[in-house]
């Protein structure tokens, strides 16, 4: 479950990156999800290719924000890694849905997908595209 604090600090972080100059290239974009040692840890990705077929099409970059990355610390959310995945879902879904921010380059993509790096992508963009 998202707290509201998590959410309000993972706005402003995705406002912050996309407030950043994002190449009109960047047809499509995902939230990578990774760990360190004490945090999973969010950057966001603009792919001047979207292939729903192919699962490696975040791998090709004409944009990253990861400085600073958004942090969940494991004294937060814990070590399991499948709640963590729902609830940066859950995050990008909402930030999304909310129209009062920064997201409108997101919502002009062909598609957002969040996943771990390495992992499946769940596509979470346009709405009902899953």
């Amino acid at each position: 479950m998202v707290t509201e604090d998590q959410h309000r600090r993972f706005a402003a972080w995705a406002d912050h990156a996309c407030s950043r100059d994002i190449p009109s290239e960047a047809r499509a974009f995902c939230f990578n999800l990774a760990e360190t040692s004490d945090a999973f840890v969010v950057e966001l990705i603009g792919s001047p290719i979207f292939d729903r077929m192919d699962r490696d099409w975040a791998c090709e970059e004409v944009f990253r924000a990861r400085d600073p990355e958004f942090e969940l610390l494991y004294a937060e959310v814990g070590k399991q890694w499948e709640p963590v995945l729902q609830m940066a879902v859950t995050m990008v879904r909402r930030h999304l849905e909310d129209r009062s921010n920064a997201g409108g380059r997101l919502r002009e993509a062909e598609a957002v997908a969040v996943g771990f790096v390495d992992g499946e992508l769940e596509i979470v963009w346009p709405e009902g595209a899953a």
